[in-house]
């Protein structure tokens, strides 16, 4: 038999969480120099631009759906070429930020974070977007679902269903403002994954595994 046992409430490492300063500001400098504004409402997806991470769901969503909206797609981790794939041009709400370092400093400067993966573990993404505050719509899959509850800490969508994905994108871009409850108690989620908190338990497990 394996014995399993769970450290502290999960995680790799915990989440570094003097990374996501909110209320500092760094969010509204970033959309100032890369051009957007502060009523931009901006929909982010961060990985790489793999089907099984949902890169070719949120593409179709953006260009079946959201090509003439007013909200704006930024993609971070694909490059133009990787978009151009799957469609013959670009439209001009989405920007292509290629490989970024930043990502907690975009998260911050964002509304909604789009995760339609086939799968995950405990997702970094969801999870940094949480601590972000930023609103999470995500498959409705087993790592997830171990992060979010619908409607508390962000959204789930059943069987990864476009018009879920569709009617959720919507009700986040008409109802944004209303939805400050929901953006704080992400946050105070993500906190039970600090990284501060994590460690000492993880190293108290490292040393009873080596008897130190």
């Amino acid at each position: 038999h394996v014995r399993l046992r769970l450290i502290h409430n999960g995680s790799a490492s915990g989440i570094d969480l003097s990374q996501f300063p909110l209320g500092h500001g760094l969010g509204g400098l970033w959309r100032r120099k890369n051009g957007f504004s502060d009523s931009d409402f901006l929909v982010v997806y961060v990985g790489r631009p793999e089907r099984r991470k949902g890169f070719v769901k949120v593409i179709r969503l953006w260009i079946d759906h959201f090509q003439h909206h007013g909200a704006k797609l930024v993609l971070c981790g694909p490059e133009r070429s990787d978009l151009l794939a799957h469609c013959e041009s670009i439209p001009p709400n989405v920007h292509c930020l290629g490989f970024v370092d930043n990502v907690p400093e975009i998260l911050m400067a964002s509304n909604l974070l789009l995760l339609p993966s086939m799968h995950e573990g405990l997702s970094y993404a969801c999870l940094e977007a949480q601590a972000a505050g930023v609103l999470v719509v995500a498959n409705d899959i087993p790592g997830v679902r171990c992060l979010i509850q619908h409607e508390n800490t962000g959204f789930l969508v059943a069987n990864n269903d476009s018009d879920g994905f569709i009617d959720t994108i919507e009700h986040c871009y008409r109802n944004f403002h209303h939805l400050e409850g929901l953006r704080l108690a992400s946050r105070k989620s993500a906190e039970k994954f600090c990284r501060e908190k994590f460690l000492p338990f993880y190293l108290s497990f490292l040393f009873g595994l080596t008897g130190g």
